[in-house]
This record gives C-alpha cells, structure tokens and sequence, in this order.
C-alpha cells in the first residue's frame, strides 16, 4: 500500500506517521475491505473465525430489533452446501469485543507481557527468516539447473542433426522458460519476505515505542485507534461453542501463547 493512501485512513492518535506506516499497512488493507457493503461496523471484522469449521466469522445485525442487536456468526452460514454446529447461533458482538480489548490493554499494559511477547515475536521471525533462507538456496540450485536444460536445448536446436524434431525442442525451451519464470516469482517473493523480516529487531523497537505512547489512551480508546492496534498487531480470535458453552481464545504477534478468555452460557 502506498505511503499518501494513510490520507484517506485514520492513524491512532499521537502516532507518528511514519512509525505506524513502518508497524505495518494492514490498517488500509482492512479499512477498505470493510468499507464493502458495510453498513454497520464490527470490531473484530477480519479478525475472528469458527474454531470448529475454521471458517471466518462475520458481522450481522438484527434489524428486526428495536435495540438492532449485533453478533457474530460463523460464515457457514451464508455458504452454500456449508454447514457447522455453530452456523445457527450468534454471539453478541459485545461479549467478544470486551473480552478481546481487555485481554489486549493488559497485554499492551504489563511491561513483563510486553517484553516478552516482543521477544516471541523476534524469535518467531529469526526462525522463519533462517527456514526461508535455506529455501532461497534450494530454489536457485533449481535455477541454475532449470536454465542448464534450457541452454542445452538451445544448443541442440542450433547444431540439430537431421531426424531431430524442431518443434519438439522448441516446445521442451517454452515448458522450461515458463518454469523458470515460475521459480524467478517464488525466489523473489521469498527474498522480499526473508528481507522485511530480517527488520524484526527495528519492528520489535517500533512496536514497543508505538505502545507506550498511546498506553494512557488504551482504556478509553475509541473505534478507529482500537482497530488499528487489532490491525497492527494481527489480532486472531477463535470462538468455539459446544452445546450451550462458547469460549474464546485469541492471540496476536506479540502474544506468546493463545489466550483463552471467556467460558459462559451463551444467549
């Protein structure tokens, strides 16, 4: 996402511009995908799913209420040949959102918790950055052998023989040359990844400045600055539901571990 889209979004409040650009641009990536055929706004929209049928959950609101009570329903629902044991109820919208913000404000709040889900976070993408490295390696042994056929090819077209089939050749150079643009994409999408998550110490340290000045604000924090930091930080909630009992758990890039939040009867 470009730098000027921030202009049409809202960033949180004593943020500067270029820390949150730098933190991450899920925020416009999902601010644009709720504009769709929304006419409510939902918290959690794009950050919730079914734990039993793994489909994403969704947003709906009774208009037939005069109190037009919102849940969240597991997408099933609206899939055709689709069904889950959770697809017939909702859960108030309200009993998930005050869960997740609380569990997040004491994450963000608790310097111990803080430190230690930034360390998790550092760990997570050194490992993924040292398995993605080896393969970067892989891909161009299989480069350099991809482009060793398609050389050899070449040659035997230019010093063919009489009985060989041209048109044979030319088709084996056309399977490989499109076969080595397939390889050349990955290589490049990989190296791209490995390189914005070789940044993890500089995201660690902006992360960690971003949180401690809106700390104060977490408590009473509106809308806009709550989905920001729920965009920011990748904030993943599973709700599971078994007879009359749901629960939560949730987890975001800085959390060490799921955290489970709510055991209760459902209404």
């Amino acid at each position: 996402v470009k730098r000027e889209e921030y202009k049409d979004y809202p960033v949180m409040d004593g943020i500067d511009e270029d820390l949150f650009f730098a933190a991450g641009n899920r925020t416009i990536i999902n601010a644009k995908r709720a504009k769709r055929n929304r006419k409510y706004s939902y918290l959690l929209a794009g950050h919730i799913r079914c734990g039993i049928c793994g489909y994403s959950g969704y947003g709906f609101t009774d208009s037939r209420s005069k109190k037009k009570n919102q849940y969240y329903r597991c997408s099933s629902a609206v899939k055709a040949h689709r069904t889950c044991p959770t697809q017939s109820r909702g859960i108030p919208t309200k009993r998930v959102d005050n869960a997740v913000w609380e569990w997040l404000v004491k994450l963000l709040t608790d310097e111990t918790s803080l430190n230690e889900g930034l360390k998790e976070l550092s760990r997570k993408q050194e490992n993924e950055v040292t398995v993605k490295k080896k393969d970067l390696q892989n891909l161009e042994g299989l480069i350099d052998e991809t482009e060793s056929r398609i050389s050899r090819l070449v040659r035997e077209i230019t010093n063919h023989e009489p009985g060989i089939i041209l048109d044979t050749l030319r088709d084996e150079i056309k399977k490989y040359g499109k076969q080595k643009e397939s390889q050349l994409k990955e290589y490049q999408a990989i190296s791209s990844d490995v390189q914005s998550k070789c940044d993890y110490k500089e995201v660690e340290k902006q992360i960690h400045e971003m949180v401690k000045e809106v700390k104060h604000k977490l408590p009473n924090a509106t809308f806009e600055v709550k989905r920001s930091l729920l965009d920011v930080l990748n904030v993943q909630v599973t709700f599971h539901r078994e007879i009359e009992e749901v629960w939560f758990e949730a987890e975001c890039s800085i959390s060490p571990q799921k955290e489970g939040l709510i055991a209760s009867s459902t209404s």
